[in-house]
């Protein structure tokens, strides 16, 4: 493999990272994992770290310091995240030290310093020597001069250095005088002249070396903005020139030029200065200034003016200041002619942009000026009638107030001078400016901005200025959190400027817990950590965007350049995973801070949050490997979520490299040849590009396992090159089988062939054929069938069990079969009767050439040759004759039996015979056997069997008994058909009931060293026990002995019943197959294990193959067969289709700790399957190693280690292989475990055949060593531990098979190597492909494709909540999904795919599914089934573009026999009509103009069945409430508009989505109409042209909502939606008709604490609306204002007023204060009965003789609290969806009740002992059931909700509202079907039993158990009252109130007397001795009935106290 290089992630940001469109831009992850090393210059040495400049998260840098020579290291030093760290010179031995644990950047630093070890000469002073080194020539181009000769120790000397003309200094070397320890020195600039300094430590020359110059530097600076200057060259030779051009900005002028520090700005010449003859570096420096202009004053009359300057720079201004004369006024400047200045108080200033004339204009001064203007609501434009303004003059501070009118305008008049005008209300910023009123009039509209922010702590001030800003000044914690929101995403924006020592931003708030994004000068801050601005972010001005989403908070910051904003980092808080609230905040400690936030905004866009954190993932790569990706969701992947790529080259193929965005990672780890991935840190990313390379592997590994597996490729697919299973794919029963080996037949030889039952008209039993006995091909050449029937043959129907055989002499085929002859008649060889349905069943032959067919009804012609007529026997053989019938050739015998035997008609024998089996001995002789079935002459079905002459003919004379139905071992007559004349053995019944039921049928004959065997089914077909069972004898036609079911029966099937045989049943009627030196029991199978029966009906029969074999038999002195099945698990195919055999037996084989004589079950390739054999397997006392030596290196391709019979002792899980290779290197094998469907771990059983399988790339092995563990075991206690058999499956054919695995279903298309047909949809080729999507059900089911040269994958998901399964195969019972393949051509195929299992229908497709959930547990959440399907089964010859493909789903909501489903399919759709299928191509669904906007909404409303999308929109079909949704659309503001079109009548519009709960906005509808829906936080507006029509206001409508459309049965068709979001809510508003006339939205304002809420801000009708005032808990409502006037006491009483807001405005004051004697009510609120928590319920308090209305909520825990008045009384109000609404007087220390939530009394549900008590209400009435009346129409029993105990007193009245007016007299009702005597009571329910306590007539009826006998249970007592009588003919319409006690397992009913006024006792069961089914102890209490007829009765005020609730009322009655 290519060496993986380390991708580092700060590399991919950089190269990577795009602009993100749409507001999405990518810097840098959270976390890098990589970290940069960075090394500052250093002096005399260097540090060196091995080019490592990238250092790996948590990794290590060796750091190494060399010295320049005569230097040493001093110190050195590093800094990271924690800071700065110094190491002195005793901390690095060897110059080196190593920083560990990286965890940031690293900065590395050293100090070198002279060498301490160096000699220093004992003197007091040290000598200097300078010298000149000349050049070549001897020529010294310059002087080196000192200042002294001799200095002492420390002290400096100085040096001159002197270059000539064109020199420099080239070297200063420093050196002893012996030329020692010399070095260089660095003299800076001096080395074009000048001094330098030096300290020696000894004598030293210092010497002098120059170099000749061949160019110099030339360099511009400048400063400032205002033009450039520009070098002609950036250097010069010695003695050249060069010009500098000067050019300035349009009004700027040069102000500065120097060079070299020499002024030569006068020196400029046209733009241009030269300078010649250089020899110095040349530095230019310059300065640009704006141009001056001239500033002219003109004096005129009236007054004077002058200014403060009169040159003045462009751009700049001039200050005139007016002096008026007495009585004028300054009016206006006028600048160079015109007059544009206006003069405020007689100053004025002037922009000046060139030479400028000012004169003045003087007026007559005003005595006034009038101030007017008008306040509305900032984006509302509600105008605020009546609201006070305040202004105060400046100058005297003299103040007045002035009051808006009604329509919000105000208007004053004021002496000329500077006002301060302020308009404050509550809720509103405060409006502050200041007016110049000076000489004309001044109009002033003042907008009030709403305060959305609540702003807590302290330094922190909100302020309106188009829109809301905050302000920080000095030492601040604060926050301004948005109110009235609350989300769990949100989007915070704003402009934060600020200088140093403090910090602001953004703040997401969850509880008490608070997490800050702030924006300081050293950085941006998150949980303590502060990070660098990105480069394009301005400090000190950061315009930024957070968005909070799950719990992640992500930061982009706006990037002036791009004008987006980009991505910068992201941050995981567990703490803000949920709902929060958002806002800003701000953190200062230095007095001086100031700050700005500006531009505040927090809002809701799940789009654009969507957008912003999620990637779209796109893999590219080749097909030499398989490649898998999790994590990715709908083609994309959150930008902090991790993505798992799984690679695995192909065998001979390395994987080259995995790139992302271009750059190469490195793998996770590395195992078994395949490569984890794991894939994280988008944020930076536009997309995500996932490259994926693979080459040749130039060095294959011969030894390559390849992918090792348990065989399973995931789904229902598996390795078919190698295994078959069970999974009943071929529907058919009675197989009959034949293999033809290419020997006998080189065309058609090769394959197995299989005929089975079934077929009729021109052709029967459907043929097949198949290279291994798993995968068949249908392929019969009667239209797919084996036998063709013209009008002359014989037969009719029931063909049945056909069998296949080759002659070997003429090398025809030949079918045998049984079938129903037509109705005979004199002339024909077959009977008439119909005295039994079987009576005509004849065998018949048919011949054909082929074993394909079309086998042909025999005849003697096509037998025998041209012109015969008839066989040996001389008997007619023609398609008009059965060939074998016993009725006519044995007609004299039958007859002698008996008239049954005979039929009248035709005088022939009734003798029916079916199964036949032919069979060659070894020696050639052939015979038939068959079963005499049962008819109207005799029961039960018989084995005969007769010799044949030749293929056609019998030989009547060797008839012979065989077996009967629990008889054996016939002796007798041959030639005898009279059952007299044959005497047989009966049989003992076995523990399972009879030996063989009354059936014997399905046999067959097979030989071996010289035993026959005789096998045959029991039971018949519909039995579970149905099975191959075998008798033994010596001869072909016997006599047979069956052997015993203890010791060799069956050979294959159920033996005795046991929970074991739950996988395979009914496995019988086969046939023997021999496949080179094996033999394979064909046979059918119940589809359903368990219970083949569906709905009532057989479910039929499908095709299973297992082994067979001789064994040896301790019961037996002859070997027996002994079958490996019924399997349903893997099972190695046959050696001849697959080329690999069990070798095991080949090599010596050893195991430890083995417990005697058991080796040798290791390899006998049998399996324990049959309880008599379980002590046949191979047994260690504890783990042991198994080792398997070959002789010679053998090529193998798998390893099985198979289940022991026994739970106890089988394993789960094989410790490990090892495979020790042909060149004696090792792989070991780990982790591998048994299928799941070896075992029921509920049962504690095993299932018989399954094994722990190791599946891989085919290898040369010599040794296998197989550890295993008692601890692997499933039952791990006990040490002992058991195996069935071991398989190694060894190459033994290289002509077939394949080298490596091959993953399909057995009976499906192989799909490409690159897909596993698994239902995980995780390869990367399903990404981004477009989905179809339809809603049915309330069920979504969505549908994609990929095509490729192979076939079309096809894929469908349900997201379902109630996925259910209940039995294998049972379609009709379980969820599942139909697949419907358009063919080409027309016509369709059909599959079926459950969570577990599938059906095909005759189709060639792979499948396999997928469940997310349990099944069953009603919980669920989604169910994905895969499908692949040939081009070819398709119809296709080669690829093609488009496919129709149907994913109809049936859904089953619960499991159960008696369950049913509804099939869920899309709108306008036909099964039967292909072209109506949805269309795929290679890119999924081709969508037919479906439009993009409609369909579910991104919040997850789901769009509703029968809703037709279109390119334009969505039409609504009509069929009740359907709703289609804007699927972008998710804010808290937004407009959104739709065209709809209508039949008159219709009714639909706009609905909104608030968490499922719906607002509705109907609109009128018409033919074409334009709807629009406004939505500004929580005030909702439907809009119509330019008007409001309604609106709607709540705080619940606060937050973000889905929009879309609906109608109510009605068809409508909306199109063209527009959708825009807002970013807050004055945005929104001012897009609206708002403010406008007629469209006046009330102005609030609120002090205290309370609110004002107007549900309809504008009613639909009406012209005012009704606004509520709700105090907060602990406040009372003190005032209310509107308009500016106060409203009184008793206008507000009611709770509300109402406000005018059509016909003009309203501007709500209200004011509320503390309650002054308050108590605080509380408690939890719990249901009733039931007594369980009840959280979010509504509770409604209202003051009584007050206006004060509160509102509070239950908490999750049931509690409440809320401060209220003590004097005063309160109503309450407990509302809660599901429960009854209860209200409840309260008052202060007078009445003060428990507040409980009841439940609806009746049908709630209720749980007795952890199982469900379930009320049948369809047959009541419960719409009335908020009120407590509920009324029932038939006997069907509700249970009280909840209503669980041990003692109860329940209480209800009745009402009988039977309709007795058809009957004229008790009598005539009594004799109809209506009920003439009901009673009506209670039932009691313990779980088991049931009784019935109730009133009946005038007294009581008990059923003390409610299932006895009538007589026995039932008493009644009647007579015992007359003030009730319950004779429907007496009570109709009358009310009677009844009470029943339960107490301590006594029942007593009372009723209420109107003449006692209080409860009478009816019936005491302790009085009255009654002993009831249902005692003491807990039970489930409901209202029940004894009654089978039809009646009408009412409940009311029904109500249940249980146990401790009950007892005082049971107190005082019992």
């Amino acid at each position: 493999m290519k060496k993986f290089s380390v991708f580092i992630l700060a590399a991919a940001f950089l190269l990577c990272a795009f602009a993100c469109k749409s507001d999405n831009k990518g810097v840098q992850p959270e976390e890098p994992s990589s970290y940069g090393v960075k090394i500052e210059d250093t002096v005399n040495g260097a540090i060196d770290v091995g080019g490592k400049y990238l250092v790996e998260k948590g990794g290590s840098l060796e750091v190494r310091l060399v010295p320049d020579s005569g230097y040493e290291t001093g110190k050195a030093y590093y800094t990271d995240g924690e800071g700065k760290h110094e190491l002195d010179a005793s901390k690095l031995p060897g110059n080196t030290f190593t920083v560990t644990d990286i965890s940031s950047d690293i900065l590395l630093g050293a100090v070198f310093k002279k060498s301490s070890d160096k000699p220093v000469k004992p003197q007091d002073n040290f000598k200097i020597t300078t010298s000149v080194i000349p050049d070549r020539n001897g020529v010294r181009h310059g002087a080196l001069t000192v200042d002294r000769q001799e200095v002492e120790p420390g002290e400096e000397a100085v040096f001159t250095v002197a270059p000539d003309t064109d020199y420099r200094v080239g070297v200063i070397k420093v050196s002893a005088p012996d030329g020692s320890g010399a070095y260089n020195l660095d003299i800076g600039d001096a080395q074009y002249g000048g001094r330098f300094t030096l300290a020696p430590d000894g004598d030293v020359i210092v010497s002098a070396s120059f170099e000749a110059i061949t160019e110099y530097n030339v360099t511009v600076a400048g400063s400032g903005e205002g033009g450039s200057v520009v070098a002609s060259s950036p250097s010069v030779a010695p003695g050249g020139s060069v010009t500098i051009t000067v050019s300035p900005s349009e009004h700027y002028v040069i102000s500065a030029l120097t060079v070299n520090g020499r002024d030569v700005t006068d020196k400029i010449i046209d733009g241009k200065f030269a300078l010649y003859d250089v020899h110095e570096n040349i530095a230019v420096e310059y300065e640009f200034a704006l141009e001056k202009h001239t500033v002219t004053l003109v004096q005129t009359q009236h007054g004077r003016i002058e200014a403060d300057s009169l040159s003045v720079s462009y751009g700049g201004t001039v200050t005139v200041t007016c002096t008026p004369d007495s009585g004028f006024t300054a009016r206006n400047l006028v600048v160079n002619g015109v007059e544009n200045v206006d003069v405020m108080l007689n100053t004025a200033t002037v922009r000046i942009y060139g030479d400028v004339t000012i004169t003045a204009v003087f007026l007559p001064e005003k005595q006034t000026i009038n101030l007017s203007g008008k306040v509305f609501g900032y984006g509302s434009g509600s105008p605020f009638a009546g609201i006070k303004l305040s202004v105060k003059n400046t100058a005297d501070g003299a103040s007045e107030e002035i009051y808006a009118d009604e329509a919000g305008c105000y208007d004053a008049n004021l002496i000329p001078g500077e006002y301060e005008l302020k308009v404050s209300a509550a809720g509103f910023y405060v409006y502050e400016e200041n007016i110049i009123l000076s000489y004309d009039d001044v109009e002033r509209d003042i907008a009030l901005i709403e305060t959305t922010l609540d702003v807590s702590g302290s330094g922190m001030t909100a302020f309106g200025q188009d829109g809301e800003n905050l302000r920080v000044s000095g030492i601040s914690e604060a926050s301004a959190v948005k109110s009235k929101f609350v989300s769990s995403y949100a989007v915070i924006e704003g402009i934060a400027k600020f200088n140093a020592g403090g910090k602001v931003g953004a703040t997401v708030i969850s509880g008490g817990y608070s997490a800050s994004l702030l924006f300081g000068n050293e950085g941006y801050s998150f949980g303590g950590k502060v990070y660098e601005y990105p480069a394009f972010a301005g400090n000190g001005n950061i315009a930024f965007r957070v968005i909070k989403h799950e719990e992640y908070v992500y930061l982009y910051i706006y990037d002036a350049a791009d004008g987006e904003y980009r991505a910068v980092n992201s941050f995981k808080d567990s703490a803000l995973s949920g709902n929060c609230a958002y806002g800003f905040a701000s953190l200062s400690e230095d007095g001086n801070f100031n700050a700005e936030i500006k531009s505040v905004c927090v809002y809701a866009d799940l789009k654009l949050i969507d957008e912003c954190v999620y990637r779209n993932v796109t893999v590219e790569r080749n097909a030499f490997g398989s490649v898998a990706i999790t994590g990715v969701k709908d083609g994309r992947v959150g930008v902090n979520d991790v993505l798992t790529l799984s690679v695995r080259p192909y065998e001979g193929y390395l994987l080259d490299y995995v790139t992302l965005c271009g750059h190469e990672l490195a793998p996770l780890r590395e195992e078994n040849g395949g490569y984890e991935f794991e894939i994280k840190g988008f944020m930076a990313l536009d997309t995500v590009l996932i490259e994926v390379n693979f080459i040749v592997d130039p060095q294959p590994d011969v030894n390559s396992l390849g992918e090792v597996s348990d065989g399973l490729g995931g789904g229902s697919s598996f390795d078919t090159s190698l295994f078959y299973r069970n999974d009943l794919e071929i529907d058919g029963a009675d197989p009959g089988v034949m293999y033809v080996s290419e020997e006998e037949d080189p065309v058609y030889g090769g394959w197995f062939y299989m005929a089975v039952t079934g077929g009729g008209g021109s052709s029967a039993y459907p043929l097949y054929r198949s290279r291994d006995l798993s995968s068949w091909y249908r392929c019969g050449a009667a239209d797919g069938n084996a036998l063709e029937l013209s009008s002359a043959s014989w037969s009719e129907g029931a063909y049945w069990a056909p069998e296949l055989i080759r002659d070997p002499e003429s090398g025809k085929y030949f079918i045998y079969f049984s079938a129903k002859s037509k109705k005979g008649n004199s002339s024909t060889a077959y009977i008439a009767s119909e005295r039994n349905e079987y009576d005509r069943l004849y065998i018949g032959i048919g011949i054909s050439d082929t074993p394909l067919g079309p086998y042909r009804m025999v005849t003697a012609e096509s037998y025998y040759g041209s012109g015969k007529t008839t066989n040996l026997n001389g008997e007619a053989l023609n398609e008009s004759t059965p060939p074998v019938n016993f009725g006519k050739n044995f007609k004299d015998q039958l007859e002698s039996m008996g008239d049954k035997y005979i039929d009248s008609v035709t005088g022939m024998g009734i003798w029916p015979s079916i199964d036949v089996s032919p069979f060659f001995t070894e020696s050639g002789d052939f015979y038939i056997y068959f079963s005499q079935h049962t008819s109207s002459a005799v029961s039960g079905n018989h084995i005969w069997a007769l010799k044949m002459k030749d293929m056609v003919t019998p030989d009547w004379s060797t008839l012979t008994k065989l077996a009967s139905p629990n008889w054996h071992e016939y002796t007798g007559k041959a030639g005898s058909i009279d059952d007299a004349d044959w005497k047989g053995v009966k049989i003992s019944n076995d523990a399972g009931g009879s030996f063989d039921g009354n059936i014997n049928e399905g046999t067959f004959l097979i030989e071996n060293e010289g035993k026959f065997y005789l096998t045959y089914s029991p039971f018949g077909y519909g039995s579970r026990r149905y099975s191959i069972m075998q008798a033994v004898g010596d001869s072909p036609l016997g006599p047979f002995t069956k052997l015993s079911r203890s010791t060799g029966n069956p050979v294959i099937g159920i033996g005795f019943e046991s929970d074991m045989y739950d996988f395979m049943s009914g496995a019988g009627h086969h046939s023997f197959v021999k496949a080179g030196d094996e033999i394979f029991a064909v046979y059918h199978a119940f589809y359903n294990p368990v219970n083949n029966n569906e709905n009532g009906q057989f479910m039929g029969r499908a095709i299973a193959a297992d082994r067979v074999q001789f064994v040896e038999s301790e019961h037996y002195d002859f070997k027996i067969l002994q079958g490996n099945g019924p399997t349903y698990s893997l099972q190695p195919l046959p050696a001849v289709a697959s080329g690999y055999s069990n070798i095991v037996s080949e090599a010596e084989i050893t195991a430890t700790n083995a417990s005697p004589g058991t080796l040798k079950y290791l390899s006998d390739y049998r399996f324990v399957y049959q309880p008599y054999d379980k002590e046949l397997e191979f047994e260690a006392d504890s783990d042991s190693e198994i080792t398997i030596d070959f002789k010679a290196p053998r090529e193998i391709r798998s390893v099985m280690v198979y289940s022991s019979y026994q739970y106890d002792y089988a394993l789960e899980r094989v410790s490990s292989i090892k495979l020790i290779m042909a060149d004696g290197s090792e792989k070991t094998l780990e982790g591998l475990s048994a299928d799941e469907n070896s075992v029921d771990r509920e049962k504690s059983v095993m299932r018989p055949g399954g094994a722990v399988i190791a599946d891989f790339s085919a290898v040369k092995v010599k040794k296998i060593l197989i550890n295993v563990r008692s601890q692997d075991k499933y039952n791990p206690s006990g040490s002992k531990l058991r195996i069935g058999d071991i398989v190694v499956l060894g190459r033994t054919d290289a002509n077939v098979g394949s080298d490596k695995p091959v993953y399909s279903n057995a009976n499906g298309s192989v799909p490409d190597d690159v897909f596993r047909i698994d239902g995980l949809l995780t390869e990367p080729e399903l990404l981004g492909r477009s989905k179809y999507v339809f809603v049915d059900g309330g069920v979504k089911i969505e549908a994609s494709s990929v095509f490729t040269d192979k076939g079309a994958y096809f894929y469908a998901r349900a997201y379902d909540d109630r996925i259910s399964w209940t039995a294998k195969n049972k379609f009709t019972k379980n969820t599942h999904f139909k697949f419907y393949f358009g063919l080409n051509g027309g016509g369709y195929k059909e599959i079926y795919v459950d969570p577990y299992n599938h059906k095909l229908f005759n189709s060639r497709v792979t499948t396999g599914a997928a469940l997310s959930g349990r099944v069953n547990s009603g919980a669920t959440e989604s169910f994905t089934a895969e499908a692949f399907v040939s081009w070819e089964e398709l119809g296709f010859s080669s690829p093609y573009a488009r496919i129709r493909f149907l994913p109809a789903y049936y859904r089953v909501v619960s499991p159960g026999e008696n369950t049913s489903g509804d099939l869920l399919l899309p709108s306008g759709v036909a099964v039967i009509v292909p072209n109506s299928y949805p269309s795929f191509t290679a890119g999924g669904y081709e969508a037919s103009g479906s439009s993009e906007a409609f369909g579910s909404s991104i919040g997850g409303d789901v769009l509703t069945d029968g809703v037709t999308l279109n390119s334009s929109g969505a039409i609504t079909s009509g069929d009740g409430r359907q709703e289609a949704w804007y699927a972008p659309g998710y804010a808290d503001n937004f407009s959104f508009s739709v065209s709809a079109s209508a039949g008159s009548g219709a009714t639909g519009g706009i609905t909104l989505s608030f968490g499922g709960s719906r607002l509705d906005f109907p609109f009128e509808l018409s033919q074409a109409a334009k709807l629009k829906v406004i939505k500004a936080s929580d005030t909702v507006m439907a809009v119509s042209g330019d008007d409001i029509l309604y609106a709607y206001s709540l705080p619940s409508y606060a937050g973000a909502c889905a929009v879309g459309v609906y109608s109510d049965a009605s068809s409508i068709s909306f199109s063209h939606p527009d959708y825009t979001v807002f970013k807050d809510k004055f945005s929104a508003l001012a897009a609206s008709p708002a403010g406008s006339e007629g469209n006046y939205l009330p102005a609030i304002s609120v002090s205290g604490a309370g609110r004002v809420i107007i549900p309809e801000p504008i009613p639909e009708d009406g012209d005012t609306a009704k606004a509520y005032f709700v105090p907060d808990s602990g406040s009372r409502l003190h005032s209310v204002r509107l308009n500016g006037a106060d409203v009184t006491a008793d206008s507000v009483e009611s709770g509300y007023i109402e406000a005018p807001v059509r016909r003009g405005a309203a501007f709500i004051e209200a004011v509320f204060t503390e309650i002054d004697d308050s108590f605080t009510l509380s408690g939890v609120l719990t249901s009733a009965p039931g007594g369980k928590i009840v959280a979010d319920a509504l509770i409604v308090i209202e003051a009584i003789g007050s206006p004060d209305i509160y509102y509070l909520r239950s908490g999750d825990d049931g509690g409440y609290s809320v401060k209220l008045s003590a004097s005063r009384r309160y109503e309450i109000t407990v509302k809660k969806d599901g429960k009854r609404a209860a209200r409840f007087d309260y008052e202060y220390g007078v009445n003060q009740p428990e507040l409980k939530a009841p439940e609806y009394a009746l049908g709630g549900g209720a749980e007795l002992n952890g199982s469900p008590v379930a009320s049948d209400m369809s047959v009541w009435d419960e719409s009335r059931k908020d009120e407590n009346v509920y009324t029932a129409t038939r006997n069907k029993t509700a249970y009280f909700t909840d209503g669980i105990g041990t003692d109860a007193v329940i209480k209800f009245s009745v009402v009988n509202k039977t309709d007795i007016s058809a009957f004229s007299s008790p009598e005539e009702l009594k004799n109809s079907g209506v009920e003439y005597d009901p009673a009506i009571g209670v039932i009691v329910y313990d779980g088991v039993n049931s009784s019935f306590i109730g009133f009946w007539s005038t007294g009581y009826r008990i059923q003390t158990s409610v299932s006895g006998s009538w007589s026995e249970v039932v008493k009644n007592e009647n007579n015992l009252t007359d003030e009730y009588d319950n004779l429907t003919w007496n009570a109709v319409g009358r009310t009677y109130s009844y009470m029943f006690i339960r107490e301590d397992g006594a029942y007593r009913l009372y009723y209420f007397s109107d003449t006692a006024g209080d409860y009478v006792k009816v019936y005491d069961s302790a009085d009255k001795g009654h002993v009831f089914a249902v005692g003491s102890g807990e039970v489930a209490f409901g209202i029940g009935f004894t009654s089978s007829k039809t009646f009408e009765i009412e409940f009311s005020q029904l109500e249940i106290l249980l146990d401790d609730d009950a007892a005082e009322l049971t107190e005082k009655y019992v």
